[in-house]
């Protein structure tokens, strides 16, 4: 059964071994995850299971179980400073804590393919005082690896099909594989 509010949620991962960082735990407890469930009804949005619903046409609400994110949280050893994006990052949830962690100014970009949750997810953060993460409406298969700045830290929440991926826009041959490694 469901939580009956976030911060029986956050007991319950703390007790099942989900969440141990005392430091990621404060962060998940400051953001209350009813508010990122858009068309949850009643505790639905505080059980430890994935969250999906249409509140409206064409705006499809999706949230992992919490405890995927509780553990991704700390297996990605976040810390103040540290630059962060955010795949798939849908109505901004993941992204508030993560700001909780490297602080409200660090670098921080997060890719959304629906245009309805960047909106919501830029409006929470502005409520929040979140400046710094700067929500995009894009696909993965729009980000430029060569152009794009390095992150120390890359969450990936969103999941893609290779027929998804745009035509390529060069019509010159790629370039030749690296030669092997080395081996010493």
């Amino acid at each position: 059964r469901a939580a009956s509010s976030h911060a029986e949620l956050v007991e319950r991962l703390q007790e099942s071994g989900a969440l141990t960082s005392p430091v990621v735990k404060a962060a998940f407890a400051e953001v209350d995850r009813r508010t990122y469930c858009v068309g949850a009804e009643g505790a639905e949005c505080y059980a430890d299971r994935p969250f999906r619903a249409e509140p409206s046409p064409g705006c499809i609400v999706h949230l992992s179980a919490p405890s995927i994110y509780t553990r991704a949280l700390e297996a990605l050893e976040l810390r103040p400073g540290l630059s962060f994006l955010n795949v798939g990052s849908g109505t901004g949830w993941f992204s508030t804590i993560v700001a909780s962690l490297i602080g409200r100014h660090a670098v921080h970009h997060a890719v959304e393919l629906r245009p309805r949750l960047v909106e919501l997810a830029t409006r929470l953060a502005h409520e929040r005082g979140l400046e710094g993460v700067s929500f995009h409406c894009a696909s993965v298969h729009d980000i430029d690896p060569a152009a794009s700045m390095r992150f120390d830290r890359i969450y990936v929440g969103a999941g893609t099909r290779p027929a998804d991926a745009p035509p390529p826009t060069s019509t010159s041959a790629p370039p030749p594989p690296p030669p092997p490694p080395h081996l010493h």
